[in-house]
């Protein structure tokens, strides 16, 4: 008699954990097109923040190499910002790697959301998740770079070059007043930054 009642409740047990499987795995099914649009907007998304980035650190290159070339012809020494302007090359090339590869582990995690195990679909979130943590770790060290190593040296060379103003005779500091965009340039950081799309 016991064991009969057990197998009764064990059924009855297993048939409504069945159910609750099926329901759940119905939801799931049903919410797939859901997570797919998601993802794929996502995706979307990612890719113009990546040409806006990549955009704004070219402006910037470009830009500092300006002002490097016009301190230069006002004969600064730029050695040092010169060679100080390698390095974000390396960190932006690096920042454009990863982004990439966020990008394709994100693309992975959609291909599988309907067609795989959940468990392949989550651990492809948790593999772009750890991807997209390591872009946004790659713009701040360009960000840093940026304002602990080139803003504080050109704000050196501004001082240089205010420095030479005033030790230069007259004759010369008609010449360095006549060239506007020289003087204007000389608020490089600033300028930089905000042409950069950089903040503080």
């Amino acid at each position: 008699g016991t064991r009969v009642q057990t197998a009764t409740q064990n059924a009855g047990v297993s048939t409504t954990l069945r159910n609750a499987v099926q329901t759940a795995v119905a939801g799931a099914i049903a919410r797939c097109p859901t997570i797919e649009s998601r993802i794929q907007v996502k995706v979307g998304n990612f890719d113009n923040n990546k040409i806006r980035h990549m955009e704004a650190y070219a402006n910037m290159k470009e830009r500092l190499a300006k002002i490097d070339a016009r301190l230069a012809e006002k004969g600064l020494d730029t050695s040092k910002l010169k060679s100080e302007l390698v390095v974000p090359d390396e960190k932006i090339k690096k920042f454009a790697t990863d982004y990439s590869t966020y990008i394709t582990k994100l693309k992975e995690s959609q291909a599988s959301v309907c067609g795989q195990s959940e468990g392949k679909f989550l651990a492809k979130i948790k593999e772009a998740k750890a991807g997209m943590k390591v872009v946004h770790q790659d713009a701040l060290d360009i960000r840093a770079y940026y304002v602990n190593t080139i803003k504080p040296e050109l704000q050196d060379l501004k001082k240089q070059l205010n420095d030479l103003r005033t030790t230069s005779s007259p004759a010369t500091n008609l010449d360095l007043s006549s060239e506007g965009q020289v003087d204007s340039s000389v608020d490089t950081s600033e300028e930089a930054e905000s042409s950069a799309g950089i903040t503080q």
